[in-house]
């Protein structure tokens, strides 16, 4: 069972959905195109950027990210639901003030 991101934990409408389909082309020997299906569902590369936050919720996010960095989690991006593990470890962006942005790389797939 995958873990849910705590609602508190907003994504901003900046994180990047890239899809793979899982087809791979093929070129035979008379130089036709040839597609295949290399795994039944497409999946998705996911760069999850966060709101800015205080350090306090920095470190609660961190914490969330590395407690579940080998289990399931489920995001919510723009209105759609994926299943995605950690792929890419999170980084810290510091804006300034005490206001800071974490981002993670994630891949999964709809659910």
């Amino acid at each position: 069972m995958a873990t849910p991101l705590p609602a508190e934990y907003r994504l901003l409408q900046s994180s990047t959905l890239q899809e793979e389909t899982g087809v791979a082309v093929d070129k035979t020997d008379d130089g036709a195109n040839v597609s295949r299906d290399l795994y039944p569902r497409s999946y998705y590369d996911i760069k999850a950027q966060f709101g800015p936050q205080r350090t306090a919720q920095r470190e609660a996010l961190m914490a969330f990210l590395r407690a579940n960095r080998s289990a399931e989690i489920d995001i919510t991006l723009r209105g759609s639901v994926y299943r995605c593990r950690v792929v890419q470890a999170p980084s810290i962006a510091y804006q300034g003030g005490r206001q800071e942005q974490v981002s993670v790389g994630l891949r999964g797939y709809a659910v």
